[in-house]
């Protein structure tokens, strides 16, 4: 800090704290009943100590030996210097009289100038530590801080009761933030169950009002639409799928009269079967045709740019999964249940055996297909009917036969409409939930740094200022017996 506020001192953190020094690991002497905790990174969660998680001890004469310098006590402050990522922070509970740490750790004991909380808020946001930490930024594999540079932490020192009003200000300040992020973490929540209710609205008939039947009903247009593309076919790709006698029926709560359940086979072209792809694909071929796999579909869309190609050869051979634009994809294996429309890049392409393709009717909106499939009456299908150990899928002939509640194609037209008005309407209020929870980080930000500044309490000018106190600690350790510098073992 270049001017401190009125009464602070300023010093590096060796000389201000007790003790600053990082953990080891024994050898020998871990042992299954309690005996003096060990505790490594991922004991810290969210800036606190979770000993339920993965806890270890080892045994007392260990401790006492060989991990000596690695003991830490209830109110010491621990950082990890080994990541991604860096910066995690914690104060040690008073649940164990005694505690070991690892090398990932660093042990930040307070002396009598400087308290537990204010070094731990310290930690988190300092200047000092957010300049080291960001010196990592882009680095590939592991980093980590030295303990040299741990102890030259340049740490703002207010007077030791004006840390203590900081402190409890910024406790009252976290706790209301940390209420915001809850509440805004529970949209993601309440999104997706909001996004399933208008689903389970819309194919149960209660979404859109049921329309009085004017002309051809939609159970004969499907069948003459069938008909007509089977006429003049001198071969017919008829093969089916072997029937799941074991098949759990999709759970359909009634439709409106005007509407009808078929099978999800009969509302397909019949010349282009439901159909899983190819097995082998082989090398990535330049100029090859580019062919969709299951890590291809996210979040209802191909991702284009990682698209691979296969030859010209192996595409003919699995002719019967070629695309076209507008086809539905469903995959069926390792992960059941995405889906995605072919676009127009696509047309021409192909899928892997853990993908189908299903090619709709005109009469059929294959949107509302699309949107079905997302339900969850139809994810819970997937769920009931999935086989396997290793990988779990489901099979073709569990999807053929999948029952599909149809509705007229007008009536297929507003459900579409609506879901998808309904769906960008929740979408920009959860992004601007996502917002704010940034935003929230930010002001988290914004109050540590002004803690630092001097600016979030008022000062007192009976304080002691601190420099008074690293004076004292400095002329101690000076007169004091050469040798190492820490807490003496306790019992």
């Amino acid at each position: 800090m270049s001017e401190l506020p009125r009464g602070w001192g300023e010093d590096e953190a060796w000389n201000i704290c007790e003790l600053v020094q990082s953990g080891g690991t024994p050898k020998e002497g871990f042992i299954d009943e309690p005996g003096v905790p060990f505790l490594k990174v991922y004991n810290i969660v969210d800036q606190k100590i979770d000993f339920e998680y993965r806890p270890q001890f080892i045994n007392v004469d260990i401790h006492r030996s060989s991990m000596a310098k690695s003991q830490a006590y209830p109110g010491d402050v621990l950082m990890n210097i080994v990541g991604p990522p860096l910066g995690k922070v914690a104060v040690i509970p008073d649940s164990f009289p005694t505690w070991n740490v690892n090398q990932a750790l660093t042990i930040f004991r307070p002396s009598e100038a400087v308290t537990s909380e204010w070094l731990y808020y310290f930690l988190c946001g300092g200047n000092s530590v957010k300049s080291v930490i960001n010196e990592t930024r882009g680095s590939a594999g592991q980093v980590n801080i030295s303990l040299s540079q741990c102890r030259a932490f340049k740490l703002p020192l207010p007077p030791l009761a004006e840390q203590k009003r900081i402190v409890a200000k910024l406790d009252a300040l976290n706790a209301k933030s940390a209420r915001a992020r809850i509440e805004l973490a529970r949209i993601e929540t309440l999104v997706s169950r909001y996004k399933q209710a208008v689903l389970s609205k819309a194919f149960s008939g209660e979404l859109v009002a049921p329309q009085a039947e004017k002309g051809t009903p939609i159970s004969d247009l499907v069948r003459q639409e069938r008909r007509s593309l089977l006429a003049g076919q001198r071969t017919r790709n008829t093969k089916g799928a072997t029937p799941n006698p074991d098949r759990k029926p999709v759970e359909i709560s009634g439709p409106p009269k005007t509407w009808y359940v078929a099978p999800l086979e009969d509302l397909c072209d019949p010349t282009r079967l439901i159909q899983y792809g190819i097995l082998m694909p082989g090398p990535d071929v330049e100029g090859g045709i580019p062919y969709v796999k299951v890590m291809n579909i996210k979040g209802g869309f191909i991702e284009l740019e990682k698209i691979r190609r296969t030859t010209l050869e192996i595409h003919q051979s699995y002719a019967r999964s070629a695309l076209k634009q507008g086809d539905l994809l469903l995959t069926i294996r390792g992960t059941v249940g995405r889906v995605a429309i072919t676009p127009a890049d696509l047309d021409g392409g192909n899928i892997t055996q853990d993908t189908v393709r299903i090619a709709v009717l005109n009469s059929i909106n294959p949107r509302y297909i699309y949107w079905y499939l997302q339900s969850r009456n139809v994810q819970q299908y997937f769920e009931a009917n999935k086989k396997g150990v290793a990988v779990q899928g489901i099979n073709v002939g569990d999807v053929r036969p999948m029952e599909i509640p149809v509705a007229p194609l007008e009536e297929q037209h507003e459900i579409v409409r609506r879901i998808e008005s309904a769906f960008a309407k929740i979408d920009q209020l959860a992004k601007e939930a996502k917002r704010a929870l940034e935003l929230v980080g930010r002001l988290d930000e914004a109050i540590l740094a002004k803690a630092f500044r001097g600016e979030l309490v008022p000062q007192d000018e009976n304080d002691e200022p601190a420099e008074h106190l690293l004076a004292r600690i400095r002329a101690e350790r000076a007169a004091a017996p050469k040798g190492k510098r820490g807490r003496a073992a306790k019992g």
